[in-house]
């Protein structure tokens, strides 16, 4: 059987609805370039580079270019150098298999 609703119960769903695409979540929020520089501390410049070039992806209105939260993360996650410090630990357990503490300094030598 179907639900039934109040006109009050219905207009309070409305508000909810339309009060919540005016103000946008942060998740759905486009920082302007200017903005993501500040945030990253990257140049504007570079940014501008690399987002025309197809090197980071952004959006685009107009003339206007953005990032969203999940692309600057994503940007940020593909500029980021160096082996995670889980890989690290691992590789070097492997490379210590079997060896005493007291032989770790003969055997690096």
């Amino acid at each position: 059987m179907a639900e039934t609703f109040t006109l009050e119960e219905v207009g309070a769903l409305l508000n909810t609805v339309v009060s919540g695409i005016r103000t946008g979540s942060v998740e759905d929020r486009v920082f302007t370039l200017e903005e993501v520089a500040a945030r990253t501390g990257w140049a504007l410049d570079t940014l501008e580079e690399d987002c025309r070039a197809g090197r980071l992806q952004h959006t685009k209105r107009g003339r206007k270019r953005g990032m969203t939260s999940s692309q600057i993360a994503d940007a940020i996650h593909q500029h980021t150098v160096g082996v995670p410090l889980a890989d690290q630990i691992a590789a070097l357990a492997s490379r210590n298999s079997g060896v005493r503490p007291g032989n770790a300094r003969r055997r690096a030598a």
